[in-house]
């Protein structure tokens, strides 16, 4: 491994860490399996390392591996059929007091929590909720609409008007707390390190130099805006009119004398 690796290896891991827990709680409470919530995990962050989206910004990167962690859980979800063992023991309990919608949250049974989890923590639609609960989706709206109502009844004042978003928010407020199912996080980066040495990432030569060409492209659109610009402000120049020479009283009686 050259220095270089090494480096990039840890600018990684350095972006991971903060939301390492967070992902980890994503893929658990799509598969509900420990062991298959692991892998998921490994499987997006190498292939967010080997698709270049480690150099994205720092929301870009976490929405990316965010997503990544879904869509693997998802199709692993799918496939497995449930077959693996379900050991999903709920959202975490916020630190302190929590918010009113946090400690409700809390007091839900477990597979309301999961709806909970699934719907504002990972974004998905009722009809994936139904199939991943095992219930019928009229029965997982009707449940959330319930929780809802609830939560409204919790809030006070201009709170009630907002009480979707205060889920949203209370739930991956909670995802992102650490799980004692969660796997050490070393061992995890080892893992993904030694996968993603044997792996050969793509040149980042071609995306530089697209990035190189886009930024002279844009270099020239600047000065062509600021050349219109300018000329656009340059006050008009305003030209007294020409009139026609009248003739004077001389001429006329000249030209008369001549008729």
């Amino acid at each position: 491994m050259t220095r270089t690796d090494a480096e990039d290896f840890q600018l990684y891991f350095s972006r991971i860490r903060p939301i390492y827990h967070r992902l980890f709680n994503l893929a658990h409470a799509v598969t509900g399996n420990c062991d298959q919530a692991e892998y998921c995990l490994q499987y997006a962050m190498l292939d967010c390392w080997t698709n270049g989206d480690a150099s994205a910004n720092r929301h870009g990167f976490r929405e990316s591996l965010c997503s990544a962690v879904i869509r693997a859980a998802l199709r692993l979800a799918q496939s497995e059929g449930g077959g693996a063992e379900f050991d999903w023991d709920g959202l975490s309990a916020p630190e302190g007091e929590g918010s009113p919608v946090a400690q409700l949250i809390t007091q839900e049974p477990l597979e309301m929590q999961r709806m909970l989890a699934l719907r504002y923590g990972c974004g998905l639609s009722l009809r994936r909720i139904a199939r991943l609960t095992g219930c019928e989706r009229s029965r997982a709206q009707a449940l959330l609409r319930r929780f809802e109502a609830r939560a409204r009844r919790r809030l006070s004042g201009g709170d009630r008007r907002r009480a979707d978003l205060l889920i949203a928010r209370a739930v991956r407020a909670q995802l992102a707390l650490p799980s004692s199912q969660a796997p050490e996080i070393g061992s995890v980066f080892r893992t993904f390190q030694a996968d993603a040495a044997s792996i050969s990432r793509p040149s980042r030569l071609p995306a530089r130099i697209l990035r190189a060409v886009l930024a002279a492209v844009l270099a020239v659109l600047c000065v062509a805006a600021f050349w219109l610009v300018a000329v656009l402000m340059q006050p008009a120049r305003l030209e007294a009119p020409v009139h026609p020479e009248t003739p004077t009283a001389a001429e006329e009686a000249i030209g008369s004398d001549a008729g």
